[in-house]
């Protein structure tokens, strides 16, 4: 079977041949239908193709969103490990110590802004970044900046938080 290039070169040079008084046109007819079934033909082994691939990435679509999924649980695993051991830590007041596989400790976080008033922020206000006004788009380092210069920001504080640090793991 020719691929479809030539299918598609030998039905234009079939085409060229109709107005052509040297070929008998009845013949020239029944070879430009016979290349017009092989072109048929080669589209619908093209839609079977293209309907198989697409099964295929649906399958891999499907398998991307359980292994997101199975992901996200792990991850959430993990969390769920460090925060159970940072708190057995915190409550057995042993913030720092090694072992012969891993070093483990509790450090202070940076400080962050944590904003506990939103209706305190104007929509006008400097603090908003340009035309968006949900607490996300807050623009937390200049109000960061401002609570560090010894400015009062309503609605808005600096927290530290702790967090478990374990050397000897990919983190």
């Amino acid at each position: 079977m020719n691929n479809l290039f030539n299918i598609c070169s030998r039905l234009v040079e079939a085409y060229d041949l109709v107005h052509d008084d040297e070929y008998d046109a009845e013949a020239v007819q029944t070879t430009i239908e016979m290349i017009e079934m092989e072109l048929e033909e080669k589209a619908d082994n093209f839609a079977n193709m293209i309907k198989t691939v697409n099964g295929e990435v649906n399958v891999i679509d499907l398998e991307i969103k359980r292994l997101q999924e199975l992901k996200h649980r792990k991850v959430n695993f993990i969390d769920s490990l460090r925060g159970y051991l940072k708190y057995a830590m915190i409550y057995a007041d042993k913030m720092k110590f090694k072992t012969t596989l891993h070093s483990f400790s509790i450090r202070n976080t940076a400080p962050s802004v944590s904003v506990y008033d939103i209706s305190k922020f104007q929509p006008d206000s400097e603090w908003w970044k340009p035309r968006k006004y949900d607490e996300g788009e807050l623009n937390k380092t200049a109000i960061k900046d401002a609570i560090n210069a010894g400015e009062v920001i309503p609605g808005a504080e600096l927290k530290r938080g702790e967090s478990l640090v374990i050397g000897g793991i990919k983190q």
